[in-house]
């Protein structure tokens, strides 16, 4: 059962909590919101600074199981001499600073972390605890990306921070990370179903054009000072290249892999051009979503035919079958290995 609220005539104190997801222009999202703290302050807003950065990591650190953390206490500004209670306290009492100072305003906070580091029902209840001391009205915003763009973007990122896989769509087919239907059941469990606003992050259903205009025109805030990018991709081949190289980093467990990764990485290409995928892989991909999509559908808009788009028309199919580029990939190599031994690597001869 929803909360009621407070009693007539007693002053209601609202949240918009945005969750992400990963991979749908948080961080846009969120630098656009620290910058524009004078017309949201007019507007009656405030986008508070709580641990560290412009998200609210610190929020969702406050929230995990103790022991649960992984990366999460740097993400959230904690201090390497600070224990687990004296960081929870400060960020209690950073709230608690924010919201007296600023009474009247609506909060915005916002961490893409929550939706895919808060897995568990008691993760989520801490965190409404937390929040439930300083505000009535908390409401949930979350924006989805078709399962096959979410899974590339991903791939990028991952791929980056050591993943050997040559297979997007094989690695994340039936993780969690992709259970959307599972992690909105969680949340609206407990914060309660009618406080959730679902999004979908495609150019032709944002206001806009851009994350950035439709969270503003959501929930009523003043234009926000957003500065888009071109944002190209990391080229794919490229990417399959690094993949094989995190995979001969990892079989010779050498200690300083992350100094090799990051000169590699520094030389990628970027592109804006076709996926060399099949479409018919990422439709597939896609199917096996199936039911969950028609769940949210209709649970969240029953209006429409479908949750997504049924646009492949950034995928093509390749030539010839993906094959390993072996001259690129030790040449990246060999050049990562001499940048970070000291050497002047000059690049290969094709």
């Amino acid at each position: 059962m929803d909360d009621p609220g407070p009693a007539p005539g007693v002053r209601r104190r609202t949240a918009i909590l945005h969750i992400g997801m990963e991979k749908t222009g948080t961080t846009t999202l969120q630098q656009a919101l620290a910058r524009s703290s004078d017309a949201l302050r007019q507007g009656g807003f405030r986008y508070p600074l709580l641990g560290a950065g412009n998200a609210h990591a610190a929020l969702v650190a406050r929230a995990k199981t103790r022991g649960d953390e992984a990366d999460l206490p740097a993400l959230a500004g904690r201090r390497a001499d600070e224990s687990r209670a004296a960081f929870d306290a400060r960020i209690d009492a950073e709230l608690a600073r924010e919201v007296a100072a600023h009474p009247d305003a609506t909060f915005i906070l916002s961490s893409e972390h929550a939706s895919s580091r808060l897995n568990h029902p008691p993760c989520i209840r801490q965190l409404k605890a937390v929040l439930d001391r300083h505000f009535d009205d908390i409401r949930i915003c979350v924006y989805l990306r078709r399962w096959d763009r979410m899974a590339l973007s991903a791939y990028s990122t991952f791929v980056q921070n050591g993943l050997a896989s040559l297979a997007p769509f094989q690695h994340f087919r039936g993780t969690s990370y992709l259970d959307y239907a599972g992690m909105l059941a969680r949340w609206a469990a407990v914060f309660g179903p009618t406080r959730m606003q679902v999004a979908i992050f495609e150019r032709s259903k944002l206001a806009g054009g851009s994350i950035v205009p439709d969270f503003a025109a959501r929930f009523g805030l003043p234009t926000l000072d957003e500065r888009r990018d071109a944002n190209a991709s990391l080229d794919f081949d490229d990417l399959r290249a690094l993949a094989l190289i995190n995979r001969l980093l990892e079989e010779r467990n050498l200690p300083n892999a992350s100094a090799i990764r990051a000169h590699i990485i520094a030389g990628l290409r970027k592109s804006n051009g076709p996926i060399p995928i099949a479409p018919d892989k990422a439709r597939h991909f896609n199917r096996y979503h199936a039911d969950q999509a028609e769940t949210i559908r209709a649970l969240y808009f029953p209006e429409r035919p479908s949750l997504f788009d049924d646009d492949y028309s950034a995928y093509r199919a390749p030539d010839e079958p993906a094959a390993v580029n072996w001259q690129m990939t030790a040449g990246k190599l060999v050049e990562a290995l001499n940048g970070v031994l000291g050497g002047s690597p000059a690049p290969l001869s094709p």
